[in-house]
């Protein structure tokens, strides 16, 4: 009788590990899957650090693809400055589809010396409401960014860090979502030159 139980609890062990065992393979690999969606980049555009990942939205794909048309052509810099303005706001008020509150969008187009600041700023207000999460699991509803529309450009002055930039640009912008989820619609935002590129350094 006691053999029998014995044999009845190897048994009982040997099913809890395989199941466990397979509980834990199944997550390792939706974790993986997640990072690899997130940090697979598809597309590059040449002598510049845009890069586009294979998780990005369609509105995202289809102005990153007009940017790359324009900076592999004439480089209209007015045009340039209003897409990559347009780049911005999609990447970083689409909240959907962002694996933890970490996974700053937008951050392409940030000054470096400003970036740690503005990763910050965003972890305590914009992206609070993200939480970690593995690939497959839906938590609360997340906007996802369907238009966005530039309303003024001009050059301004504009001072950072005890450097002025005389032509830098002021871009005001009206956006919405595919969902209204109370988000704000309207920002202004300020491109500053450095290396000849074009670089966030305020939002407002």
């Amino acid at each position: 009788m006691k053999k029998n139980y014995d044999r009845f609890l190897i048994i009982l062990l040997i099913l809890v590990f395989i199941v466990l065992l397979g509980l834990y393979i199944k997550d390792t690999l939706k974790t993986k899957k997640s990072t690899n969606i997130n940090n697979d980049v598809v597309e590059k555009i040449e002598n510049y650090d845009y890069s586009l990942k294979n998780n990005s939205s369609e509105l995202y794909k289809k102005t990153f693809a007009n940017l790359k048309e324009v900076l592999e052509g004439n480089k209209d810099e007015e045009e340039y400055a209003k897409l990559i303005a347009q780049l911005f706001i999609i990447d970083f008020y689409t909240l959907d589809g962002k694996i933890s509150n970490n996974d700053i969008g937008g951050l392409d187009f940030v000054l470096s010396e400003i970036k740690d600041n503005f990763i910050l700023k965003a972890n305590e207000t914009m992206y609070k409401y993200v939480e970690n999460t593995t690939y497959g699991e839906k938590k609360d509803e997340l906007p996802i960014v369907s238009e966005v529309e530039v309303v003024d450009l001009k050059n301004v002055s504009y001072t950072y860090n005890k450097t002025t930039d005389k032509k830098a640009y002021e871009i005001k912008v009206k956006f919405d979502y595919k969902k209204d989820l109370g988000y704000e619609k309207e920002k202004t935002l300020y491109f500053v030159h450095s290396d000849n590129l074009l670089f966030l350094v305020e939002m407002k």
